[in-house]
């Protein structure tokens, strides 16, 4: 009674840590693409204590006619240059051409001493999330051993929910085939690959783009690179890290390879297809 018990405990845990990396994820790809945003980094407390240092502030692009006194926006610091201030308005000036926004961090006695052009605002800040930024940055920055520990983290949560969805299974087929030989399951093991990019590899393609052409997730954006996942079959991955190479990736970390049963109508792309445009 007490094992099971056990058993059941352990399940629920990893259920929670699964849950808790698959909002991360969310949080840092799927809901930024599907606004048409961007997840970036706090790396100062100049927004304390509303914003931490650490977070990771989602900022969706913005008509500059709807900005308000009171809104929080990402600008870039220099056209061209990839570095952003999230910082408060407190004023709209909108007798220059084109209109210019007074900025301050909460935590600042003072104004920003430059305006800036509505051209230079990234997008209005939507919400952030404490702490997520820390770990964000650590994985893409060349915390190899934390990236291992994450990657490992979510292949051992996976492994036991597949388990779990295989015993439920089990259970359900011994109550309608007693008597009769077990079949056995088809199945077959993905891995998660997270490469880390030079921007300036791609010949003046922005970071979206790739990701896009290669069918990987936004995991980073940073300054002069990026950072990429995409779960696959492990020889699939063996394809897709062949034909990176060329474009001198600084990173490529790989998570422990997870069985999972077969879907009938899966369908994998094939790796070569994926790079082949960004090759070209």
């Amino acid at each position: 009674m007490t094992a099971k018990l056990t058993s059941i405990a352990g399940k629920v845990v990893l259920s929670l840590l699964l849950a808790v990396i698959v909002g991360a994820l969310a949080v840092l790809t799927v809901v930024p693409r599907a606004v048409g945003g961007a997840a970036l980094t706090v790396l100062t407390g100049s927004m304390t204590p509303e914003i931490a240092v650490g977070s990771v502030v989602l900022v969706r692009p913005v008509d500059p006619g709807t900005l308000r006194v009171g809104d929080v926006i990402t600008y870039q610091t220099k056209p061209g240059a990839a570095a952003y201030i999230t910082h408060r308005i407190v004023e709209i000036h909108e007798d220059t051409n084109p209109v210019t926004l007074t900025t301050k961090g909460d935590a600042n006695r003072g104004a920003d001493v430059d305006p800036i052009p509505v051209t230079s605002v990234r997008g209005k800040v939507l919400f952030s999330v404490p702490y997520l930024g820390t770990v964000k940055n650590a994985i893409s920055t060349g915390g190899a051993g934390l990236m291992l520990l994450v990657l490992g983290l979510i292949g051992y949560a996976l492994l036991q929910v597949v388990s779990l969805v295989r015993e439920r299974r089990a259970d359900a087929s011994a109550e309608t085939s007693a008597g009769q030989g077990a079949q056995p399951v088809d199945s077959h093991e993905l891995q998660m690959l997270v490469v880390t990019l030079q921007i300036a590899e791609f010949d003046g393609l922005t970071p979206a783009l790739v990701g896009r052409l290669l069918r990987m997730d936004m995991v980073d954006e940073g300054i002069g690179t990026f950072t990429l996942a995409l779960v696959r079959e492990p020889g699939q991955l063996d394809e897709l890290e062949t034909l990176l190479q060329p474009f001198a990736p600084l990173s490529l970390q790989r998570s422990a390879p997870v069985s999972v049963p077969t879907c009938p109508s899966m369908s994998i792309v094939s790796a070569s297809d994926e790079v082949r445009d960004v090759a070209a």
